[in-house]
């Protein structure tokens, strides 16, 4: 149900304007239009993501901490990682 909503709601052309202003402005990598509307709601609130260099290991999708033991990103749920 949700894909089919993001579909409608998020041109082809939109998705891929921001997806590549994403990963070149934030170093974040958007693997569908769900994904990058949750992403935006994310960034007005909490900002882009950044890594604290003392924290743990980093995200490759999103460069986000994530704790050591984890097997996926609570920023970006990305999987594995």
């Amino acid at each position: 149900m949700f894909p089919r909503i993001f579909e409608n709601l998020i041109s082809d052309g939109e998705f891929e304007r921001k997806m590549r202003r994403y990963l070149e402005k934030d170093k974040v990598t958007l693997r569908d239009k769900e994904q990058l509307f949750y992403y935006e709601i994310y960034t007005s609130i909490l900002g882009i993501p950044r890594r604290d260099e003392s924290y743990g290991r980093t995200c490759p999708r999103c460069s986000s901490n994530v704790r050591p033991e984890a097997s996926y990103c609570r920023t970006c749920g990305a999987f594995p990682i």
